[in-house]
């Protein structure tokens, strides 16, 4: 049974309400409303304002396209593919989705079960998950250049440190110094670590492109791995290898990864808490946070980064009006940055604008992906918005006390 058919009684469930387009309502006097960013102020899909408006431009026609592959009523040609895959799979049309109590209908789930019955059909994908699928399933050594010199604890300690894709060097790196700061961070923290050197990818950018059975392969490799090292625990600094340690292993492997997992922001927070991370260097102008969608909205962890923020910038710290749940997806997910990077930059910059507009000159997010197309969109809008991720904040910002800090594994 193909995981569609799995899906339909929640296909069918779905009412059309447009809760998942945007809020239909106007008034600006409610928290989180944004002047101009749609006809009522508040955007749920973030690629349908910058769409024609078709019904497949969001959530409801999209699912509604899932239905016409499963009663073969419909073909699949490119303008189909083309809407399958122009998607964050942000998954803010599930937080306000009525019908993911009820019924169980999770629209994320179904368009990655859309794309995943396109591409099992025979069907060829656009050319940037074409460019994934060519990858081969191999491991690949860290480059030691990404390790930052002198060191300690590099191949000691139970705590195993996942690097993956973004921020490794197996890929093209648009954020090299993460791996480092994390790194040095946790030296000056004094815990003990291994980096997972092997190279091998979560499997995140196959599950979600509807690869699945790709994924399901280096999710067997990197049970092996950390089974072989004997690790108490294993951190990252990715939200979407995160996510996918977390949240989708357990179901692709019935196991899961074998070992707690946890994302460098709960581990820093634990320090913050235990007052060994604080403020240091001085920070010039107002600082925000930006919550990748699958370590908030997919994963739950928000409280976490603001701790620590708070720690390092004190008053200086504010929040954005959409924010936590209701945060606006940066672009990059769900493979729009390599298969439509023109909207990745667009939803990029609609994010830029609204920080710039509350007036904060520093965003820090916890996601290298954020990063990337963060920057790329305060290129594109020729401002000086100081984009960073959380560890290279911290280790550029925050003042390290000596003491014990035991890291938590739940």
């Amino acid at each position: 049974m193909s995981e569609l058919s799995k899906l339909r009684e929640a296909i069918y469930s779905c009412k059309r309400c447009a809760s998942c387009r945007e809020w239909d309502w106007y008034d600006s006097s409610l928290p989180g409303f944004m002047e101009g960013m749609t006809k009522t102020g508040f955007s749920i899909c973030p690629v349908y304002k910058h769409s024609p408006g078709f019904e497949t431009d969001f959530a409801r026609g999209k699912v509604r396209l899932a239905r016409g592959l499963l009663e073969d009523s419909i073909e699949i040609n490119e303008r189909l593919k083309e809407k399958a895959f122009q998607c964050t799979m942000c998954g803010n049309c599930y937080e306000h989705c009525p019908g993911n109590r009820q019924q169980k209908l999770n629209p994320v789930e179904v368009i990655r079960a859309l794309r995943e019955e396109i591409l099992e059909r025979g069907e060829k994908a656009p050319k940037g998950i074409k460019d994934m699928r060519s990858r081969t399933i191999s491991a690949k050594a860290l480059p030691e250049t990404w390790v930052p010199r002198g060191l300690r604890n590099f191949r000691e300690g139970s705590l195993g440190v996942f690097l993956g894709c973004m921020t490794s060097g197996s890929v093209s790196i648009q954020s090299p110094t993460i791996a480092s700061s994390f790194l040095e961070t946790l030296q000056s923290l004094d815990i003990p670590y291994q980096v997972i050197d092997d190279g091998w990818c979560c499997g995140n950018p196959y599950y979600w492109s509807g690869q699945a059975e790709v994924a399901r392969r280096y999710a067997e490799a990197n049970h092996r791995i950390m089974k072989e090292r004997a690790l108490t625990a294993v951190v990252t600094t990715c939200s979407g290898c995160y996510a996918m340690f977390k949240n989708e292993y357990p179901t692709l492997l019935q196991t899961g990864l074998g070992v707690p997992v946890l994302h460098s922001v709960e581990l820093l927070a634990q320090a913050a808490s235990a007052g060994r991370i604080t403020s240091g260097k001085p920070i010039e102008g107002k600082v925000t946070y930006h919550d990748p969608c699958e370590l908030g909205r997919r994963s739950g962890l928000y409280d976490e980064p603001r701790v620590v923020l708070r720690a390092v910038a004190g008053d200086r710290y504010g929040e954005l009006q959409q924010t936590r749940e209701n945060s606006c997806c940066c672009g990059a997910g769900g493979g729009v940055k390599s298969t439509f990077p023109g909207l990745a930059l667009s939803l990029g910059q609609d994010r830029v604008r609204q920080v710039l507009a509350e007036g904060f000159s520093t965003i820090v997010t916890a996601c290298p992906s954020c990063v990337w197309n963060l920057r790329d969109s305060v290129r594109e809008e020729g401002t000086s918005l100081q984009v960073l991720d959380i560890a290279d904040f911290v280790r550029e910002y925050a003042r390290f006390s000596f003491g014990s800090t035991r890291v938590s594994q739940t």
